[in-house]
């Protein structure tokens, strides 16, 4: 939320935070989205994040899943983030929990369980198109077995599985997924972020960003350089990238649902816009690369009767722009002005606003505030 129009406090961070944020947006105090969808801390298995934490945090175990799913029912959580390191038992008897719940859980595919199964369990969505490319790899049931996973990665690993790829395994997927009506997130900008994180016009993206999250952002970006150096790792980080994009317009056109999110937070306000381009890079027509951002969103959380597409009755939240974004995606950011619930903004209240939010992110309270969080989150 850090993007949004918001003096006072640009955070929205936080349950309490998200509840007063709706609240506000609701009674026309602020300008701004409302949160459809509560969400829980990343549920990664066994992290020494969790060591001040109930003990239950970590998912170690079913009883710790239960538990948790249990907890987070009570405050009123609507969907669980699961990440990469859920124990297999554990993720299972969350999902059997969540479902009696009624909580969505979304998220990672954890690594040692298949997308196939991950669908079946009941998982709303998935993000990033490399669990695709990792569960079209013949021996991904021999990497899931292993005691940790993640420990197999490397640039020849990623080259085997370019070269190995299999197009049956990743149709299963397909059909599963379309079968369970489970929604696919690419977040294309994340691995194009790792193609070209030494790359200087792609680095120049955050000059404009907090001192802060830049030097957060570039220490992500150096440590995908450090990891290899070689030209050859460089090179297969690209291909990663390019066979991403194929793999989404393939899966369109084998009729998964998808979704528009770019996983990149440190650039708010650009990055949706750039994540609608790299859909289009994938042979969707950009008609439907509209409504992975539009239509599809609301009808994930069930709400495309009021939400999604302009219709009499409809809320009426409204962009326009002064190019056809029909001829090139990118003109979606040719914005004059913008409709919020039927109330217009014109473009001279559009350039105040950024002329504030560009302040306010480059501001001492704002590095402040930033510093606190990531403190909090370390002391979790």
């Amino acid at each position: 939320m850090r993007g949004a129009y918001n003096e006072v406090d640009p955070f929205a961070a936080v349950q309490s935070r998200m509840e007063q944020w709706n609240s506000e947006v609701e009674k026309q105090h602020l300008i701004g989205p409302i949160l459809h969808g509560i969400t829980s801390f990343a549920v990664e298995g066994p992290h020494e994040m969790f060591s001040n934490s109930p003990s239950f945090f970590n998912c170690s175990t079913p009883a710790d899943a239960v538990e948790l799913v249990r907890y987070l029912k009570k405050r009123n959580i609507t969907l669980i983030k699961v990440y990469n390191h859920i124990p297999r038992e554990a993720f299972f008897a969350l999902m059997q929990e969540a479902t009696k719940a009624g909580i969505d859980v979304a998220g990672h595919k954890p690594l040692r369980v298949s997308t196939i199964e991950a669908s079946n369990a009941g998982m709303k969505s998935l993000e990033h198109a490399m669990f695709f490319i990792w569960d079209s790899y013949p021996m991904a049931d021999s990497i899931r077995r292993l005691n940790n996973p993640s420990k197999a990665v490397s640039t020849a690993f990623r080259k085997e599985m370019l070269a190995t790829h299999d197009s049956v395994m990743l149709q299963k997927m397909f059909t599963t997924f379309k079968k369970n009506a489970t929604w696919y997130c690419p977040t294309h900008l994340t691995r194009k972020q790792d193609a070209f994180a030494g790359d200087e016009f792609f680095r120049t993206k955050y000059a404009g960003i907090n001192p802060v999250l830049r030097f957060i952002s570039f220490e992500d970006l150096d440590a995908t350089l450090q990891e290899d150096t070689t030209s050859e790792a460089k090179e297969v980080y690209k291909a990663i990238y390019l066979k991403g994009l194929q793999i989404s317009g393939a899966a369109y056109r084998s009729g998964v649902k998808i979704l528009a999110g770019s996983d990149v937070p440190e650039l708010p306000g650009s990055s949706l816009h750039e994540e609608l381009t790299e859909l289009s890079k994938t042979g969707m027509p950009n008609f439907e690369v509209l409504r992975t951002a539009t239509l599809y969103p609301a009808q994930y959380y069930g709400l495309d009767s009021t939400y999604g597409s302009i219709r009499e009755g409809k809320k009426g939240d409204l962009i326009l722009v002064s190019k056809n974004p029909l001829t090139a995606i990118e003109n979606t950011q040719t914005i004059t002005s913008v409709f919020v619930d039927g109330k217009h903004f014109d473009e001279a209240f559009l350039n105040e606003v950024r002329q504030k939010v560009s302040k306010s992110e480059k501001s001492i309270v704002m590095s402040a505030k930033l510093i606190w969080d990531i403190v909090i989150y370390m002391s979790m």
